[in-house]
C-alpha cells in the first residue's frame, strides 16, 4: 500500500499549505483554457446566424438532416491565385477569422465526427461513393468537411441542406437558402424526405443500383423473410396512407397512420438487427431498405407503429458494471477505515 507520507514531506519542505498545488494546476488549466478556446460572450456559429429575427437553427425540424461540406482544394483549381485569397478573406478588406461551433448543428448530420459508426453505416457510405467514382480513403476522411456537392448520398440519405463557411456554387438542385458571416446553408432539392410510403418495392443487388435509385420507391437487398413476392405488387401507394410522425426520440419512434391498403413504410435511419417494429404492440418486421435504412410493411386501416432499439442483450453487461463498481468502491472504503487504524502513517 502506498503511503502519502513523500507526498506530505514534500508539501511541508516548501512551506505551503496543501491546496497550494491543486489551485496552481487549476490556474494553469484555465490560461490554457483561455488560450486554446477565449472565454467570451460570443456565441457559437449557428446561434450567430440570424434570419428574420430569430435563429436560422429554429427554422430546422427534428428530422432535417444536414451536411458540412467544403471547396475544393486550391491545389486542384486554376485560379489559384483567387482561391488563395478567398481563404484568407471572408469578405472585401477583411481578413477570415476562426469561427467556432460549426460542428455542434442543430439537426441531424450526416457528416458528424464520430468514435464509432456503424459497420453498415460504413459500407453504405464507402458503396455508394465509389459507385458514383469517389474513392474515400477513411470515413474519418469524409466526415472531416469532402468536397462533395452533389451526390446520390445526399439524396438517399434525405440529407435536406448543406453547410459550409466557404461560399459554393449554386446549381439546379442546390439553392441558397442562407448567407452569413463565414456561413452558406443550401438546400438539397432532391433530397428524399426522412419517411415516406413507397410508391413501389424492388430488389438491388449492390450499390451500383441505387445510382438509378427513383425517389418515391424502397431498394431492398433480399427479400430473405417469409414474404410472398407477389404480394409486393398489390402494395399501395403514399395516395393510399396518411401518416403522422408522433414520438422521435433517442431509440425510439412511433406512427399514427391511416391506410387504405398494405403498403411499405421506409425511414431514413440506419438499420440495425437490434432495432424492431411493433403494430398496436404486435411485432412484425425490419428490413434493410435502400442500402441501410428501415423499411417496415404496414397493414391496412388504422395503427400505430412503434420502432424501437431493443437494449435487452446489453442488460448484462450493466449488471456486471454495477457489482464492479460495488467492489470497487468496497474495497476504497476498507482502505480509508485501515488507513484510519493507523496502518499508513
Amino acid at each position: 500500500m502506498l503511503c502519502l507520507t513523500s507526498r506530505r514531506r514534500l508539501i511541508a519542505a516548501a512551506g505551503r499549505p496543501e491546496w497550494v498545488l491543486p489551485a496552481l494546476f487549476a490556474a494553469v488549466n484555465v490560461f490554457l483554457a483561455w488560450a486554446v478556446y477565449p472565454l467570451n460572450r460570443e456565441p457559437l456559429v449557428w446561434d450567430a446566424q440570424m434570419a428574420e429575427g430569430r435563429k436560422v437553427a429554429e427554422m430546422f425540424a427534428p428530422t432535417d438532416r444536414i451536411a458540412r461540406v467544403k471547396p475544393v482544394s486550391c491545389r486542384e483549381r486554376a485560379d489559384k491565385i483567387a482561391c488563395y485569397r478567398e481563404r484568407l478573406f471572408a469578405g472585401a478588406g477583411e481578413p477570415r477569422r476562426y469561427h467556432a461551433g460549426y460542428g455542434q448543428s442543430p439537426a441531424l448530420e450526416l457528416t458528424a465526427v464520430k468514435s464509432i459508426t456503424q459497420a453498415e453505416v460504413g459500407s453504405f457510405i464507402f458503396g455508394l461513393l465509389k459507385a458514383e467514382g469517389v474513392n474515400v480513403p477513411s470515413l474519418r476522411w469524409f466526415e472531416s468537411q469532402p468536397p462533395i456537392f452533389r451526390s446520390r448520398l445526399f439524396d438517399i440519405s434525405a440529407v435536406r441542406y448543406l453547410f459550409s463557411e466557404f461560399q459554393i456554387d449554386e446549381t439546379d438542385t442546390l439553392r441558397l437558402a442562407y448567407q452569413g458571416s463565414q456561413f452558406y446553408l443550401y438546400e438539397n432539392k432532391d433530397a428524399w424526405p426522412y419517411f415516406y410510403i413507397a410508391n413501389q418495392v424492388s430488389l438491388m443487388r449492390n450499390y451500383d443500383d441505387l445510382l438509378g435509385a427513383r425517389r418515391g420507391e424502397a431498394y431492398l437487398w433480399s427479400l430473405k423473410q417469409p414474404v410472398d413476392t407477389t404480394r409486393w405488387r398489390r402494395l399501395g401507394n403514399e395516395s393510399d396512407v396518411s401518416i403522422q410522425l408522433t414520438v422521435f426520440t433517442q431509440g425510439e419512434m412511433e406512427f399514427a397512420y391511416s391506410a387504405k391498403k398494405e403498403s411499405f413504410l421506409v425511414v431514413a435511419d440506419a438499420w440495425h438487427p437490434r432495432w424492431k417494429a411493433s403494430i398496436d404492440g404486435t411485432e412484425t418486421g425490419v428490413f434493410k431498405t435502400n442500402g441501410v435504412f428501415k423499411g417496415v410493411l404496414i397493414p391496412e386501416g388504422r395503427h400505430v407503429l412503434k420502432l424501437y432499439f431493443d437494449t435487452t442483450p446489453y442488460q448484462p453487461g450493466i449488471f456486471v458494471s454495477l457489482v464492479s463498481a460495488t467492489i470497487f468502491l468496497s474495497g476504497l472504503v476498507y482502505v480509508r477505515m485501515q488507513r484510519r487504524k493507523g496502518d499508513c502513517v
